[in-house]
């Protein structure tokens, strides 16, 4: 299997950002941000963001290696005075993690990431919540491993599932210890890999879009390819929040099995 690939191993090298470049930052930002979709025989994945303002934290990811491929969601959160190079310091340092990566450990890149920016991401205050999913087409399922990030929801014929964080946010501590979550994907079922953007969005009455908005768009949707169940809960987002401001980037990445037939 193939995916759509992010930038390669030759991305700019974990620490080398010039902080007073913030329109090339922003601009690699967009790059990494823009709409794609990638169909295969086993699995529809579709990604999108959307940013509210200059300041991006949101990001996907498809990287693809000998020894696998890997779905990344991040969100960065950065209070000190640079916080676009922690954005790029992110998706570098995973380019990287992916390429050296021998086999398609969700846990292992989570924990080479974490090792390699903790005292990068502690001297620019910033934290970084990442969620990381590989596919096991023999097995059909969805291996996550999932470092502080939310939503993250499996839609299936059960209803909609929330899967909990198995690790604290890259920058909190320099190893990971969290087990991988392994996820049956049965065809129509689907894995939602979110930012709270999706959720936090205000009404003009000052109410969040919120989870169980969310869980019901994703109910109806399932069977739908990736490309519409991404449409159906953007559109959500925007018909709920019609006349109010974004506040905050807003990222998904769906990952389906097709019904086949």
């Amino acid at each position: 299997m193939s995916l759509e690939t992010g930038p390669t191993s030759n991305s700019t090298p974990v620490g080398s950002v010039d902080c007073s470049n913030a329109d090339m930052i922003l601009a690699v930002a967009d790059r990494l941000a823009s709409r794609s979709v990638f169909s295969g025989s086993d699995i529809d994945i579709a990604a999108k963001t959307t940013h509210f303002g200059r300041a991006r934290g949101d990001f996907y990811w498809y990287q693809s290696t000998a020894y696998g491929s890997f779905m990344i969601v991040g969100d960065v959160g950065a209070s000190g005075e640079c916080p676009e190079a922690a954005m790029q310091l992110l998706p570098s340092a995973i380019a990287q993690a992916a390429s050296d990566n021998r086999e398609p450990d969700p846990l292992a890149l989570l924990s080479a990431v974490a090792s390699v920016l903790y005292r990068d991401l502690v001297d620019h205050d910033a934290v970084a919540t990442l969620c990381v999913a590989t596919w096991d087409a023999s097995e059909t399922n969805l291996v996550v491993s999932n470092a502080g990030h939310f939503p993250l929801l499996h839609a299936s014929g059960s209803g909609v599932r929330q899967l909990e964080s198995s690790d604290a946010p890259i920058g909190t501590w320099k190893r990971l210890e969290g087990v991988p979550e392994v996820i049956s994907l049965s065809p129509g079922d689907f894995l939602l890999m979110g930012t709270d953007g999706l959720i936090e969005q205000e009404d003009k009455a000052g109410m969040e879009f919120g989870f169980p908005r969310l869980a019901q768009t994703l109910l109806d949707d399932r069977g739908l390819a990736a490309s519409d169940v991404i449409d159906d809960v953007f559109n959500a987002i925007s018909a709920y929040g019609r006349g109010v401001r974004q506040l905050d980037d807003r990222t998904a990445l769906v990952i389906t099995r097709p019904v086949v037939g």
